[in-house]
């Protein structure tokens, strides 16, 4: 049960994955445009990490007070 039970959460979060992020179309891209969209995915990926460390440091705080 437990492995039919992690092979359903597996597809489950293929699907999710599916469904909210489209699959990357590299090829035909110059070089030019694939740098650009690299810094594009590090921006966005910036913009997560400082969203979830003040996450984190609003959850630190709550479980002091």
């Amino acid at each position: 049960m437990l492995a039919a039970e992690k092979e359903q959460n597996k597809r489950e979060r293929d699907e999710a994955l599916n469904e909210r992020v489209p699959p990357l179309k590299l090829s035909g891209l110059s070089a030019q445009e694939l740098q650009e969209l690299c810094k594009e995915l590090h921006r966005k990926i910036d913009v997560v990490d400082e969203a979830r460390y003040d996450l984190e440091m609003k959850v630190a705080k709550n479980e002091k007070e």
